[in-house]
């Protein structure tokens, strides 16, 4: 539907799944969301800055260390630059 294809291609209803899976404590859900936006198949979206704060903010918070260093180093090699939140 014309509905799934919007939330595919829209960055702040990624975030906002990505987030609320942080927040009832699925974090390796919100992990793979957030590397499946990557994928070939979602050419046009990829994380951004708001998207790499939230989860970073959130695992940081579960003291995932290592997830979290892979968001930097993603971060990092697209070019974005942290910011507050």
């Amino acid at each position: 539907s014309s509905l799934n294809t919007l939330f595919i291609h829209e960055v702040g209803a990624w975030t906002a799944a990505i987030d609320a899976c942080c927040k009832s404590n699925r974090y390796d859900t919100a992990i793979k969301l957030f590397w499946t936006m990557q994928s070939p198949n979602f050419q046009n979206i990829k994380p951004n800055t708001v998207t790499c704060g939230c989860l970073i903010d959130r695992l940081l918070k579960a003291q995932r260390i290592s997830d979290t260093l892979d968001v930097l180093r993603y971060m990092k090699n697209e070019g974005l630059e942290p910011s507050e939140v």
